[in-house]
């Protein structure tokens, strides 16, 4: 064990007890005061050690050297807060800038490539992207991807309406997103981005003519259905009937053992 001294003072402590494992090499830093005497020091002893690990069976004085590498260790981490000014004590490592500068270069070329990945996609996307505006209160149709309708069930993908709705516009969310009136069926958040979004144009001559009319479904139970006359009978048996044939005294022998218990042998 040996003191760390001379830190600055937080909640009237100035020093650190070390204690190391002989074992383990556990570290143990308990904060005290430089006027920390032999009792004060056996007592922080108990508490903090004796009560976690038990009574030791040698105790090594500082000489030993593990406390010196510990301190050393971990002396980083206790005096970053308080070196705000620079200083030489933790000098930098000379293959530090060399390191830095390899790893520069090669940020640099792949934030290019990926600049230059972003820039092709976006040419590409913009040829097939066609700029849509709506207004409050238009009549559109939303086109939906599989996970996003629970209603289907399993039906087979080819027969499922590409666009679902008529729904309306209620106003519009950021630059490219629509909030929109969902029916109760359709359990999907009501903000829908402007690319599946589908205009609808009403025909005028047949008002009917895109109204979709859904089944009700029929939840009852259906009866039972009861037996009418029995059409034939017979006999089933896991023998084909040619051997039974071959066997069949052994089996009219057996049958009349089975029901008095004599035997023709």
């Amino acid at each position: 064990m040996d003191f760390i001294t001379h830190l600055p003072k937080v909640c009237d402590f100035e020093a650190i007890l070390v204690i190391i494992d002989r074992f383990s090499n556990y570290a143990t830093f308990i904060p005290t005061t430089k006027q920390c005497s032999a009792e004060m020091t056996a007592q922080l002893f108990f508490k903090h050690v004796v009560k976690l690990w038990g009574v030791p069976t040698s105790i090594l004085p500082p000489p030993d050297g593990r406390p010196d590498r510990a301190i050393q260790l971990h002396a980083r981490g206790i005096l970053a807060p308080f070196c705000k000014c620079k200083a030489k004590e933790l000098g930098k490592n000379p293959q530090a800038l060399n390191f830095t500068k390899e790893w520069k270069h090669t940020n640099d070329i792949a934030r290019a490539y990926l600049e230059k990945a972003s820039k092709q996609m976006e040419k590409w996307a913009d040829k097939k992207r066609r700029p849509l505006e709506f207004r409050e209160g238009d009549q559109v149709l939303i086109k939906l991807r599989p996970k996003q309708i629970r209603f289907r069930g399993r039906k087979d993908q080819r027969l499922i309406r590409k666009y679902e709705g008529l729904v309306e516009l209620l106003k519009k969310v950021g630059n490219t997103s629509y909030r929109v009136t969902l029916p109760t069926w359709m359990k999907i958040y009501p903000v829908i981005h402007v690319s599946n979004l589908k205009s609808y144009h009403q025909d005028t001559q047949d008002l009917q003519r895109n109204v979709v009319t859904r089944p009700i479904i029929d939840l009852s139970q259906k009866e039972d259905k009861d037996v009418e006359e029995i059409m034939a009978e017979r006999e089933t048996s896991w023998e084909r009937v040619e051997d039974l044939e071959a066997w069949k005294q052994k089996i009219e022998d057996f049958k009349l053992h089975q029901s008095t218990g004599t035997s023709t042998v």
